[in-house]
This record gives C-alpha cells, sequence and structure tokens, in this order.
C-alpha cells in the first residue's frame, strides 16, 4: 500500500519523504525516513518530523493507508491552501487531518502539544487556525471512499479488487 502512496505522491511532488519512527521498515522505497524527534507520538509526531526536518515550508500529510487519494485531490486542496497553519479535507462531515496541507509556521504549537501529551490532530487544528476544504461529489475526482482506509491485508485486498489504483 505504501508503494502505490509513494507512487502517487511522487507523480505530483518533485520531493518525497515518510516520517516514521520504524527507519528501516521503509527504505526498500528509495525514499528519505525521517524518524520522529518525539518517539510513539503516532501522526502528530509524524507532522512535527516531517516539518522540522523537509527544506520547505510546507508538507503535503498522506496517511500510510488510504491509497485512493488521488492527484487532483492533493492538487485541489493546494490551490486552496492560503496563508494558513494548514488545509485540510473535510469528508462528508470529517476531517481528515491526514490529508492536508501543514506549515512550518505550526511547528510551535505542534511542539507544545507534543510536550503535553496532547497527541489528537484533531485537537491541534483549531488551535492554529487550520482551513477545511469540503470535499464534495460535485468535484471530478470524487469518489465516495477516496478515504477508505485498507489497515489491514483484507480491506486492503477489497480496495485492490473494488478499485484499480
Amino acid at each position: 500500500m505504501i508503494e502505490i502512496i509513494a507512487g502517487m505522491m511522487r507523480s505530483v511532488f518533485d520531493t518525497v519523504c515518510i516520517a516514521a519512527d520504524r527507519v528501516e521498515t521503509f527504505r526498500f522505497l528509495g525514499l528519505p525516513v525521517f524518524p520522529d524527534i518525539y518517539p510513539l507520538c503516532g501522526p502528530l509526531g509524524g507532522i512535527h518530523a516531517a516539518l522540522s526536518r523537509c527544506r520547505s515550508d510546507r508538507v503535503f500529510v498522506s496517511a500510510c493507508d488510504t491509497p485512493l487519494i488521488p492527484p487532483a485531490l492533493i492538487h485541489h486542496l493546494l490551490e486552496r491552501h492560503k496563508n494558513r497553519a494548514a488545509t485540510i479535507a473535510l469528508h462528508g462531515g470529517s476531517v481528515h487531518p491526514l490529508c492536508g496541507v501543514y506549515e512550518k509556521s505550526a511547528l510551535p504549537r505542534i511542539e507544545e502539544f507534543l510536550q503535553a501529551s496532547n497527541l489528537k490532530v484533531l485537537n491541534l487544528l483549531p488551535v492554529i487556525g487550520a482551513a477545511y476544504v469540503n470535499i464534495t461529489p460535485d468535484l471530478p475526482f470524487y469518489r465516495a471512499d477516496l478515504f477508505e482506509n485498507g489497515n489491514d491485508p483484507e480491506s486492503f485486498q477489497r480496495i485492490a479488487r473494488n478499485h484499480r489504483t
């Protein structure tokens, strides 16, 4: 699944990296792997590691278990990202904090959250003034299952069987 996501990200961005506690697990992709500076802090620790180590002032964050995110959705979010610490996908009333653009300007608040063991990205978003972009059926890239998770081999096989990714 990570190969599908890495390939899709490479089709959009010149630089792609992975933030992960288990560096060796992802070396086979040939991408830079940034270990978490705050280990075992989940996605917030990964967002922090990416923002801290990437040269860019912003990063696009994608979960490692959502292989159906198309490049057009990423471009849609990037086009709407203006002067915010984060721009995040909203779909069917659910916020998807692991599908969005984050700015380095959010780092101080992220560090505060990590140091306080407040690890929920959803708690961080309103504090940093995140913008939300509604992903609706009228968009040309829309699919009802855009954010379907493949968290185990069975769900990944179901996604692969039902959708050519």
